[in-house]
């Protein structure tokens, strides 16, 4: 669904004609139009996330529906949470308050980086090589796409998040992977020997899909959850669990 004008640029006596003319829509005796009128108002929330910018409509959403769909409730709720210097009431947010006070924010980075992981200054570029060392079977990402580890490790990457990508004339054909592990060869006495340092990677799903006017971010999506996008799918065999991780180092 694309708006004819900018969001940005409406005049408040033209908002005010389209708020108007949404709530004929919410108050219209069919039923079916009410329904479409419900379902407009959770797409113009999803699709921007209130930011207003070109193509967003959520600021002509009317304030009784935001009120009655518990929106404004919800985002008082947010601001007092982020108001608290001790981060108290995070798992509102779905992330575990507990970590969060212990300044361990893995979670948080986590949520940003599948996010916006197509920003460079966020999620680096890798290029596998010869010298990164692929463990399990490789699998098959995208179809027709070359095999790619479900975990390796590298003696030259070293950032928490890298991405490598697949086609290079579609940006959401990025993997995106994850350090969970640094280990080095140890010794007779188990110390670590210098300059044997590798860090472990993992792929991790991706979130949001990009089209040639906007990003969709998918910041209700927490933990490992997968992706609603099918372009961010991934097989069985890529997910690799705790356990299995942990016997690998």
């Amino acid at each position: 669904m694309v708006t004819a004008d900018n969001a940005l640029t409406n005049t408040a006596t033209y908002e005010n004609r389209l708020l108007s003319a949404y709530q004929d829509l919410l108050d219209c005796e069919d039923e079916g139009i009410r329904k479409f009128a419900n379902r407009l108002g959770v797409y113009a929330y999803l699709t921007s996330f209130d930011n207003r910018s070109t193509d967003s409509f959520f600021d002509v959403i009317t304030t009784a529906w935001k009120k009655q769909k518990g929106y404004s409730d919800a985002i008082k709720a947010a601001i007092e949470i982020l108001n608290n210097d001790k981060l108290v009431g995070m798992d509102y947010f779905g992330f575990n308050s507990e970590n969060m006070q212990n300044n361990n924010f893995t979670e948080l980075f986590t949520e940003i980086a599948r996010n916006a992981y197509r920003n460079d200054k966020i999620v680096k570029p890798y290029q596998l090589s010869n010298y990164d060392n692929k463990y399990g079977t490789l699998v098959q990402i995208k179809p027709d796409s070359k095999p790619m580890p479900a975990v390796f490790s590298s003696w030259r990457a070293n950032q928490p998040f890298i991405k490598i990508q697949l086609n290079p004339n579609d940006i959401n054909s990025y993997i995106l992977y994850q350090k969970v592990a640094t280990v080095y060869q140890t010794d007779e006495n188990g110390d670590p020997v210098k300059n044997t340092k590798q860090s472990v990677y993992k792929i991790i799903p991706a979130l949001g899909t990009k089209d040639d006017r906007k990003v969709y971010y998918e910041y209700q999506k927490q933990s490992g959850e997968q992706s609603a996008f099918e372009e961010n799918a991934l097989p069985k065999e890529a997910i690799w669990n705790n356990g299995q991780i942990e016997q690998l180092v």
